[in-house]
This record gives C-alpha cells, structure tokens and sequence, in this order.
C-alpha cells in the first residue's frame, strides 16, 4: 500500500519523542499517551478497513464517518485543549468541557472537508469515506455547519496564550464533476 509521506514511520524521531514524554509531567505524559494510543487506534482501524488498496472499500454508515473524524483529528482537538488548561492560565473564557467539546468538533469537521476534498485521490487507493446513501452536499453541508463549532474556539481562547494565528476560513471543497 502506497503512502503518503505523513503516513511513513519516522523512526530518527522516536528517540526525541521518549525523551520528550519521560521529561514531562505524569499527567502530561498520560494524556501524550492517550492521545498516541487514539491515533495509533486510528490508524490501525484504517488498515483494517482499507488494507487492500486495490479494492475499493467504503465506510457503512455516517457513525463510522464520525468515529474516523475523531480518531484522526477530533482527538487532537482534545488533547491540545486539555494541555492547554493544564498549561496556559487563563486558555480560555469559556469552561473546559466547553472548549473540548468545541475542539473535537473543530478537528472532526476540518478531517470532513479533507474527506470530501481528497474523496477521488482516496477512491484511486482503495477507501471511499463516504457511507451509503450519503451525498456530497449533505457532507459538505454538515461540514460547514458544525465547523462553526470549531471557529468559535480560537476566538474564546485567551489571546497571548499561543503563538498560532486566527484559523483560516475552511477551504473550499469543490463539487463532484
């Protein structure tokens, strides 16, 4: 199976990687784990799903769509918030679990546009995101609906406590020929 170079191991990086985590706090170091352990999850579930990249395999229904969604992004949303609280007194003006939920959706919602944006290089390699009996529009249309949960989470973060700047709008997905 042929992947892209995001997806190929990165083996030189490994050793900075431990030694990073086992130089960070326990609750950190759990929540790296968590968080490694999600994607890891994510992964593997990809391979099993998609393993023979020349059969063209799709998702069932619209909850293995979500569940991809958090696997892959949605639970960096998480993780990242959560330090965040951890780390950068005061994150955010509105309550934790809030800002949580928010970044979940936040991450989610941008892995659909990049479902919907990537769906004819994806179908070329075996995996078609899209389940049944779900159209093109009606996935775009809940994209651009619940990213709104996610641009309203840079805005409720502190400003001066990150370096990154304002999220950019969603890209603009084109539609099916």
């Amino acid at each position: 199976q042929t992947r892209s170079r995001w997806e190929r191991p990165r083996p030189q990086n490994r050793p900075t990687f431990h030694a990073a985590c086992g130089a960070a706090a326990p609750e950190d170091r759990w929540y790296s784990r968590a968080g490694s352990s999600t994607l890891v999850h994510g992964q593997l579930l990809g391979r099993q799903r998609f393993g023979d990249p020349t059969k063209l395999v799709s998702l069932q229904s619209v909850a293995e769509l979500d569940e991809y969604t958090y696997l892959v992004a949605g639970c960096v949303g998480e993780f990242w918030t959560k330090l965040g609280f951890r780390h950068l007194q005061p994150f955010a003006t509105r309550a934790p679990g809030e800002m949580t939920k928010r970044g979940i959706e936040y991450g989610k919602r941008l892995q659909l546009i990049n479902v919907l944006r990537d769906r004819d290089a994806d179908e070329s390699a075996g995996r078609n995101y899209l389940p049944p009996g779900e159209s093109f529009s009606d996935l775009l249309d809940v994209a651009e609906t619940k990213t709104g949960a996610g641009l309203s989470y840079a805005p409720a973060r502190q400003r001066g406590q990150s370096r990154s700047a304002p999220p950019p709008p969603p890209p603009r997905v084109p539609a099916p020929p």
